[in-house]
């Protein structure tokens, strides 16, 4: 399998580093907390894995935000990832991030200030994501497979 990582976007010296899990097979759901007043504070992810059964990962950053929740369908693919990144609290951190899918948008969480950053996929589709972490999300990639799937 041919996997692409780009990014990542933000901080470059993250606490911590994350990622989604290799036996991945399709994001079900995106777990993001966000201030609209400064940053994305935390994001989690559940998966169905290649076995069929559905699994959560650690939640990756700090309590605070507001809590959403995007719950992806069945008939449903992320196509775009967007976001800004910046300062808040003298850390570079996601200052936004949101997800376009073929059915429609979700976001932007967060407060849409700092640098911009932007993906999209035509042919290919994303795999996964990673980045780092401390009390707020300070990095934020993809993981893209491009065609032909394997």
């Amino acid at each position: 399998m041919a996997i692409v990582m780009t990014g990542a976007w933000g901080s470059t010296d993250g606490i911590s580093k994350w990622s989604i899990p290799d036996d991945l097979y399709r994001i079900k759901k995106i777990y993001i907390a966000a201030g609209s007043e400064d940053c994305v504070h935390s994001i989690m992810f559940s998966y169905e894995d290649i076995n069929g059964r559905l699994q959560t990962t650690n939640k990756f950053g700090g309590d605070g935000g507001e809590q959403y929740t995007i719950t992806i369908g069945d008939n449903e693919e992320i196509t775009r990832i967007s976001g800004t990144f910046g300062e808040h609290d003298n850390v570079t951190v996601i200052t936004s991030l949101a997800f376009g899918t073929n059915q429609g948008d979700y976001g932007p969480f967060g407060k849409t200030v700092g640098t911009n950053f932007s993906l999209g996929v035509i042919k290919g589709k994303f795999f996964g994501f990673y980045g780092t972490y401390g009390n707020y999300v300070e990095s934020f990639g993809a993981t893209i497979n491009p065609p032909p799937y394997n």
